[in-house]
């Protein structure tokens, strides 16, 4: 019998382009980075997946949306639990 457990996944969005995070990220951090470039004006962040890294210039114009979701994990493969839609079009955001 297979043991199944749940683990997260995590989802990035800038400014309508999103980012799915390593496992093992550390999340406080990158939203940290993420608020201090928005405050100070327009700078790169880092953010890194399994596979790449990609560096997003954030300012205080962005909009950022993080998601954290249940990934079920049943020892062969991972089957997403559940799969947020998000709307990518955040133009009528106001802040």
């Amino acid at each position: 019998m297979t043991e199944t457990r749940v683990d997260t996944k995590t989802q990035v969005t800038i400014d309508g382009w999103s980012f799915r995070l390593q496992p093992d990220h550390d999340l406080g951090d990158l939203m940290g980075r993420i608020e201090f470039a928005s405050t100070t004006g327009p700078s790169f962040v880092q953010l890194q997946d399994e596979e790449s890294m990609v560096s997003v210039l954030v300012s205080p114009q962005s909009k950022v949306l993080t998601t954290v979701s249940p990934r079920e994990t049943n020892g062969i493969g991972d089957t997403p639990a559940f799969e947020p839609t998000l709307a990518t079009d955040m133009s009528d955001w106001e802040l």
